[in-house]
């Protein structure tokens, strides 16, 4: 495989949250090719189909964790002992027709979940960067624009002060 990266992935500590989701079992594929120690965080995955479970990654991976994103203890638990040094934010309640039965679960997961993985980052030192991943789900159609949308416009919004002072 063409290492575009440089070895950069190698022999680092990556967490991804929403590793058995779609995108975040690519990612932890590749973050797994290119050499990372991947720490995958999520809930089961949805299907015996899904590209997690037909991958076989979280046979491959560092860790294989079962946690809620909303368990902000939890989730600070699991970074102490891990020690990341790269996170990629992607889990989430990411279904538009199911945000629409569930919108407490909903914004409970994509708005306070996100900030419990900030908490987290906050509070461990090893961790050098952290990369928030959203969708592409929030666009208006016709006069709504869904709890998918304005969760994570929410998540747009804290990440903005977030990112200031971590910079500063």
């Amino acid at each position: 495989m063409i290492d575009i990266f440089h070895d950069f992935y190698r022999g680092k500590r990556v967490l991804v949250t929403g590793h058995t989701g779609f995108k975040g079992s690519w990612l932890s594929i590749w973050l797994h090719e290119l050499g990372a120690e991947v720490i995958g965080v999520a809930q089961d995955p949805f299907t015996e189909r899904d590209n997690f479970v037909l991958s076989g990654i979280g046979q491959r991976i560092k860790a294989d964790i079962r946690a809620d994103i909303r368990d902000g203890e939890r989730i600070k638990e699991i970074f102490r002992q891990y020690q990341p040094e790269i996170v990629f934010h992607l889990a989430a309640q990411p279904l538009v027709r199911l945000s629409y039965d569930i919108p407490v679960e909903t914004y409970q997961t994509n708005v306070m979940g996100t900030i419990h993985i900030l908490e987290a980052i906050r509070f461990t030192d090893s961790v050098k960067v952290g990369v928030m991943i959203t969708t592409d789900k929030c666009t208006r159609t016709g006069n709504r624009s869904g709890d998918i949308g304005r969760t994570n416009r929410w998540a747009d919004t804290i990440l903005i002060p977030v990112v200031k002072v971590r910079l500063k």
